[in-house]
């Protein structure tokens, strides 16, 4: 379950957050790990009505939300909400509070994620003129080019159904100033 529903109380009023998004409320969240603590901006546009509900604490490791909603209670509405540097804005990020049942998931090795770079490996240098760069990318794309569609056409295939590959730099050209 994605996006599960969440308690927000406002001066004796209380609704869960796919309920105020249902009636027009459009909902941000900022999840801070380093304090272990959510905040929630709403804002509706309707009555030009904002509200910023005080952080929820969560423990990010071990919380499930299928245990117990988090509780976030209103601690400012406005018509007008303006930030100070503690309090930054742009952390916020807007959500879609409608409860979703997740198609899959599926375990991923880590490699899958394409985080790491290569590693960084000596490869041989090739020096030329400054004004021979064109010319020796002219004849490698001259070279490529009658090969080049189906290239392209493998690779697309490939990014589609298997993880990122890495690329590999077989040289370098160095040109250096005259």
């Amino acid at each position: 379950m994605l996006s599960a529903a969440h308690i927000v109380r406002f001066a004796g009023f209380e609704c869960t957050t796919s309920r105020l998004q249902n009636a027009g409320w459009q909902i941000a969240a900022r999840e801070d790990f380093h304090r272990d603590e959510v905040s929630l901006l709403l804002r509706y546009p309707p009555a030009d009505l904002h509200m910023l509900a005080a952080p929820a604490p969560v423990d990010f490791v071990r919380y499930d939300h299928r245990d117990t909603p988090l509780v976030f209670n209103v601690i400012h509405c406005s018509s007008r909400m303006s930030f100070v540097a503690h309090a930054d804005a742009s952390e916020f990020v807007q959500i879609d509070a409608a409860p979703q049942v997740a198609k899959s998931w599926e375990p991923k090795r880590i490699e899958d994620f394409g985080i790491f770079a290569a590693q960084l490996v000596r490869t041989e240098q090739i020096i030329v003129e400054p004004e021979s760069v064109a010319e020796c990318l002219a004849i490698i794309q001259k070279l490529q080019a009658p090969d080049l569609a189906e290239i392209r056409k493998r690779n697309r295939n490939r990014e589609a159904n298997e993880p990122m590959m890495r690329q590999a730099f077989h040289a370098q050209i160095l040109s250096l100033a005259a």
